[in-house]
């Protein structure tokens, strides 16, 4: 009886362990894609790579999956947009039109190499107040120059494109 006991407070004991350790892989994972911030700092570029950084830190991440990250905010019209990211491998970061919610023209890219940070991505024609965009990830080919039609999206686990959506409001970035 003695052994029966044993092997049932250890497996018991088994079946916690397991449990607590499946719910903290599972509260870890982070939040899927397609989220915006509708509000963010304007002042200037390092005010807005410092907030957006910090806000990827956080738990409030904008599209992210397999380890993967995306965080715009909303700001001035310009020929750049501010990035905020977190890559297991160095990928490119475009900058779409969005027409209604559809990908539209890309405006620009960028690649970035593996880690967390933030940073701008020229474009080839400015922003437009008003207007919706897109930023999204493209794993390189290999060769470091952007080709939308060769440079596969990044997909989320949901085989969603890990994407984060921002406005441009009516101020100028000044550049």
């Amino acid at each position: 009886m003695k052994v029966t006991r044993e092997v049932y407070i250890g497996f018991s004991a088994g079946v916690l362990i397991g449990a607590l350790v499946m719910y903290a892989a599972l509260s870890f994972r982070g939040t899927l894609t397609n989220t915006s911030s509708s509000s963010g700092p304007s002042a200037s570029t390092k005010a807005t790579d410092t907030l957006a950084h910090n806000a990827l830190d956080s738990a409030g991440l904008g599209g992210e999956d397999r380890g993967y990250a995306l965080r715009t905010f909303d700001q001035p019209a310009g020929e750049h947009v501010s990035v905020s990211y977190r890559l297991p491998e160095e990928a490119w970061i475009a900058i779409r039109e969005d027409n209604n919610g559809a990908s539209g023209r890309i405006l620009g890219a960028r690649l970035f190499a593996a880690g967390s940070g933030s940073g701008e991505i020229p474009l080839l024609r400015p922003t437009v107040p008003g207007s919706t965009y897109q930023a999204l990830l493209y794993r390189d080919n290999g060769n470091r120059q952007f080709e939308y039609h060769v440079d596969l999206l990044i997909m989320s686990a949901v085989n969603a494109p890990i994407e984060s959506t921002f406005q441009v409001n009516g101020g100028s970035a000044g550049r």
